[in-house]
């Protein structure tokens, strides 16, 4: 996950149980720290990732300064909670094992 990406953006070419499929990662309320899942593929109702990385600030031209300034970058430990998209206003299936099931994801 690209933690500070906060516009919707799709993952092509999944794999599901009955072939490939398209998921959509949306923030919430411009969060980048917190995205809705569409389709859902996870058995639990969210799912919560820790991870660590070190953050750059600006472009870099030539990757020996890039690696320099990874190298003194600072470690963070980062922290993204993934939820499903649900619609309650539709008459789409509301539980995490009927969408999975419909939308062909295997559950991991």
């Amino acid at each position: 996950m690209c933690h500070a990406l906060r516009v919707e953006h799709t993952h092509e070419g999944v794999p599901t149980a009955n072939g490939e499929t398209t998921i959509t990662a949306t923030p919430v309320d411009g969060d980048a720290s917190e995205y809705v899942i569409d389709p859902w593929p996870f058995r639990d109702e969210a799912v919560t990732l820790v991870y660590e990385g070190r953050r750059l600030a600006g472009r870099f031209a030539e990757e020996e300064t890039m690696r320099a300034a990874l190298r003194r970058a600072p470690w963070l430990t980062l922290t993204t909670r993934l939820r499903p998209a649900i619609d309650l206003h539709s008459n789409a299936p509301k539980s995490i094992a009927e969408r999975t099931r419909l939308s062909g994801m295997p559950q991991i």
